[in-house]
């Protein structure tokens, strides 16, 4: 069997103060988010470096490179400090100091690691050693969890549903959830799995409702006219065709947000893997701030930026 001639190529990394090729390098982002250069310098023959460590044509010998807006592709010299390891762990960890103090008062107002964790964008587990290291004692489960209506989310399980979502509204974890659905006697699905009988919307139905909601107009600034649709929570992330989780969108601003993952997350117009979008607030341009329905609905809500 012949062999992929991918499989031929040789890849280098550059070293530390080695200089770059002359000729315009090929740019991708890298899985991390990163931007890598890539140039050919021979027959199936490359070398690679990230952007952000190229100075003045060589590669930076700084131990770290520091993004001081957390962008990972803002590689404007202005935004990049050159630092020693220490120095880079150190700076992230004052940088996070605000939101430990935050996850704090969340939690100590009353609030569940899971909640405070789906608040501020991190893990619960993350959430519970930041309160370990400000001294503060960890609450028991009876004093804080509230009576769940088990009821009304095996209903919602049976009917599709899955245990992650359930979970997060409920605020509680992922396992806590799948071991309560199984103590009632209910055989788990498997991660994505709905049965045939779940009522799911169809993307018909999914397409009318934003476009009824948008009145055939952009639902970002612009207020162009609209002609895609955009999964805020892509397809293979578990997304689907309900209202609360399409925008209206020009083609302009469709290719900005796919070209700006970032801003789009922090503004609610694509939500992350494990968010719900009928819970995640989005940026709209006529009411502000809102949280979208899967009825079509436009709810306006108060927001403090945090994501």
């Amino acid at each position: 069997m012949k062999r992929s001639p991918i499989r031929n190529n040789v890849i280098r990394q550059l070293r530390p103060g080695e200089a770059v090729p002359a000729d315009e390098p090929r740019r991708y982002r890298s899985g991390h988010g990163y931007i890598r250069l890539r140039w050919l310098v021979g027959p199936r023959q490359y070398v690679e470096t990230y952007e952000h460590r190229v100075v003045d044509g060589y590669v930076t010998t700084a131990e770290h490179v520091h993004h001081k807006n957390h962008v990972k592709h803002d590689n404007r010299p202005g935004n990049l400090a050159h630092l020693t390891a220490a120095d880079h762990a150190l700076a992230h960890s004052d940088e996070l100091e605000p939101l430990r103090d935050r996850a704090v008062t969340l939690y100590q107002t009353g609030h569940s690691t899971t909640e405070v964790g789906r608040i501020l964008g991190v893990n619960h587990g993350t959430v519970s050693r930041w309160i370990g290291r400000k001294g503060k004692k960890a609450r028991t489960r009876a004093r804080y969890v509230s009576p769940l209506d088990m009821r009304t989310i095996l209903r919602r399980y049976q009917s599709g549903e899955g245990y992650a979502s359930l979970a997060r509204s409920a605020g509680v974890s992922t396992g806590r959830m799948r071991s309560l659905i199984s103590q009632a006697g209910i055989e788990l699905r498997g991660v994505g799995r709905v049965p045939e009988s779940a009522i799911r919307i169809t993307e018909t139905d999914g397409r009318r409702l934003v476009v009824e909601r948008s009145g055939g107009m952009c639902e970002l600034v612009c207020r162009s006219a609209a002609r895609e649709w955009h999964h805020r929570k892509n397809r293979s992330q578990g997304g689907d065709w309900s209202a609360s989780n399409g925008l209206h969108l020009c083609s302009e601003h469709h290719r900005y947000i796919t070209e700006n993952p970032d801003e789009a997350c922090d503004k609610g117009w694509s939500v992350r893997s494990y968010a719900d979008p009928r819970n995640t607030p989005v940026q709209e341009s006529r009411y502000g701030w809102v949280l979208l329905s899967d009825d079509g609905g436009i709810v306006e809500v108060a927001h403090d930026g945090v994501s």
